[in-house]
């Protein structure tokens, strides 16, 4: 798998991918982990910003935060990448709740849809948001 492209300069992918994203644009890509714990090969630029699930809940604070600082990225038109392991749970709910509250300011559910139209192996997890 590879990361993908959302929206112009905002990516989606996996722990390896972070490691391929590093490769290619270094200094001038962020990266952003959304794991619980941050991984052992991850590169010492990225920022872990964990989404911790709570009896299977995510709580909208987490999200908020990551959701300001991609805010603030992307308006500098840096290209970030957001992953956890995989780049299908806890990535896409982090973007989607992105697109919801600042990008597109749409609901959840058409988020996780234009999300799958470039990722689609894609979890809709939307139901994890408490």
């Amino acid at each position: 798998m590879t990361y993908n492209e959302i929206i112009p300069n905002l990516f989606l992918g996996s722990q390896q991918d972070a490691i391929e994203f590093d490769k290619a644009w270094g200094e001038d890509g962020t990266i952003i982990c959304v794991l619980e714990q941050r991984p052992a090969n991850e590169p010492f630029s990225s920022y872990h910003t964990p989404i911790r699930t709570s009896s299977g809940h995510v709580h909208d604070k987490q999200l908020k935060h990551i959701a300001w600082f991609l805010q603030i990225l992307l308006a500098k038109n840096q290209k970030t990448l957001v992953h956890c392991a995989a780049g299908l749970e806890r990535s896409p709910l982090t973007i989607a709740y992105f697109l919801t509250k600042i990008h597109f300011r749409n609901d959840i559910k058409q988020a996780y849809e234009y999300i799958k139209t470039k990722r689609p192996e894609v979890y809709d997890r939307s139901d994890w948001l408490v």
